[in-house]
């Protein structure tokens, strides 16, 4: 996705903090540096190694519809791409919501996939 961004205008650095920030907030209902608190992580530490396989499922489905909705619309600036990452979040947190629905938990958990599979290991 960034590649995507890249091409299309928005600058590494404060322009992704903005656009992935942005999926955050409106697929999960929190920004990255919230996301990172309930996970236990320093600010750092990427968000991404710890998601569990749901969260990055979800994350990874969001992030493929923003691109698609980037091509379809031939956004280019920060401005257009966050429109789009919005409306990729929305679609997202609806399909978030009725998985959360129909198992009863909320996705979004302070378990981390690093120290789940640490455990993992140190069983073995």
């Amino acid at each position: 996705m960034t590649d995507e961004w890249k091409e299309r205008g928005a600058k590494v650095g404060r322009d992704y903090a903005i656009l992935t920030n942005e999926i955050y907030k409106t697929s999960f209902g929190i920004d990255a540096k919230e996301y990172k608190s309930i996970k236990g992580l320093h600010e750092s530490q990427n968000l991404r190694d710890s998601m569990t396989n749901i969260e990055l499922a979800l994350t990874n489905l969001g992030e493929a519809t923003a691109v698609e909705f980037h091509k379809n619309n031939n956004s280019q600036g920060v401005k257009q791409l966050k429109k789009d990452i919005t409306k990729a979040g929305n679609v997202l947190n609806k399909a978030r919501s009725e998985i959360e629905n129909e198992l009863g938990k909320s996705i979004v958990t302070s378990q981390n996939y690093i120290e789940l599979t640490d455990t993992l290991i140190e069983t073995k």
